[in-house]
């Protein structure tokens, strides 16, 4: 290894997987400091994005039998995986709401205010400040939502928090926004979010997207631009404000529609028509602000799924000849986009599947955003609750010197 020149070694490791990366970290100080270092960072970060490698299942546990994230390796569904324990959540149950490079966002449960920037790949994290929900009058309930990605304008990772208040005779009311910047680790109040549109259903955890950096959501309207009365909705990290995305021309069969979604697939922005015949249209949109670039990738219906299916696309397969589907939140197959098939995918060790996030394995750090003392490692926190219980039972097996002499 010695004859190799720096630049070659620098290659070599960049398509590694994180794994090996974190291992190699002892080979050596100048090692260990090239690969902890941010331009490392983005150089592998980069290189898993252009090959698509490194793509990775983030699922929380379904049946709330502890406080687990399941991180399952698309590559090789049938690899044992061992679920990661976090105790850094109030509740047992961990959802997870976004990702972006690498990085996820966690939430202990609906409507529960905290919420954790974790990398499952270095098991490093970030607790959110609490910040507090400003109730309009007359609200009888409100639903939160998190969005989360990255601001290239500011090279800053920002978190969109939105709550929808209700009251009990009329149903919505207004939606209110801040954003949480992770440089500063601060909340900031966004005027006028949303331009008086509302959420089409209620009580959804996910508001953004996360695509080119902007978060998407669906809205309804009470006009009808592009031809629509749900709208997609764009939310710029960079200005804080929100713009409308340019469909395409839905005209011939809008009246079937049944619901409207919004994911990302394949790196793009996508959109999921459900219709009435029970058929799920997916659209892509390949240049990302060009309407003309929009593109029906599959069309997916009865008898190749079940009538009512909620079907979500995940990845492509290495041949481009099937995508990956979440089926119903239960479990994953792939459909053949020629032959209008499916087939399962099953996931080792894991029998219930859940709402989760693609993410591909990254070396991003929280460290370097806002130099604040609130990055630890899941191992870290570990070791000082450990440290804490043995502390305790030392003071409680102690002999009680005072005790015995006074007696």
């Amino acid at each position: 290894m010695s004859k190799l020149s720096p630049e070659l070694i620098t290659d070599i490791l960049s398509r590694l997987p994180v794994k090996s990366l974190l291992r190699f970290r002892r080979v050596s100080k100048p090692w260990r400091s090239q690969i902890d270092s941010p331009g490392f960072a983005k150089l592998h970060l980069h290189r898993s994005i252009q090959s698509g490698s490194n793509l990775c299942l983030a699922l929380g546990d379904l049946l709330k039998t502890g406080k687990l994230l399941h991180s399952v390796s698309l590559a090789s569904l049938d690899a044992l995986h061992i679920p990661i324990e976090l105790k850094t959540l109030n509740n047992a149950k961990v959802t997870v709401l976004g990702s972006c490079d690498g990085l996820c966002l966690l939430q202990g449960g609906p409507n529960d205010d905290a919420a954790v920037l974790f990398n499952p790949s270095t098991r490093k994290y970030r607790c959110l400040p609490a910040t507090p929900i400003e109730y309009p009058k007359k609200c009888a309930n409100y639903f939160l939502s998190f969005g989360f990605g990255y601001d290239f304008v500011n090279d800053d990772y920002k978190v969109l928090k939105t709550t929808e208040f209700r009251n009990k005779r009329d149903g919505w009311i207004s939606t209110g926004a801040k954003v949480f910047s992770l440089k500063s680790n601060t909340w900031k109040t966004v005027q006028n979010f949303g331009g008086g549109c509302h959420p089409p259903y209620p009580n959804r955890q996910v508001w953004g997207v996360h695509v080119k950096g902007f978060l998407h959501t669906v809205m309804k309207l009470s006009t009808k631009p592009h031809g629509s009365p749900i709208a997609v909705l764009g939310f710029d990290l960079g200005a804080e404000k929100c713009s409308f995305v340019a469909l395409p021309d839905f005209a011939s069969t809008e009246k079937n529609l049944f619901e409207r979604n919004v994911v990302k697939f394949g790196g793009c922005l996508c959109v999921l028509d459900v219709y009435g015949d029970f058929r799920t249209d997916v659209w892509v949109m390949k240049e990302y602000g060009v309407r003309e670039s929009w593109s029906k990738v599959a069309s997916v219906a009865p008898p190749a799924v079940e009538p009512y299916a909620c079907v979500t696309p995940l990845v492509y397969s290495k041949c481009g000849r099937e995508i990956m589907l979440n089926y119903d939140d239960k479990k994953l197959i792939w459909y053949d986009l020629e032959r209008k098939t499916v087939r399962d995918a099953p996931v080792r060790r894991l029998r219930h599947l859940c709402p989760g996030e693609v993410y591909v394995e990254s070396l991003v750090s929280l460290d370097g955003y806002g130099k604040v003392d609130g990055v630890k490692t899941q191992m870290e926190e570990d070791k000082s609750k450990e440290k804490k219980t043995r502390k305790r039972n030392l003071l409680k097996n102690r002999p009680n010197v005072l005790g015995e002499i006074g007696q």
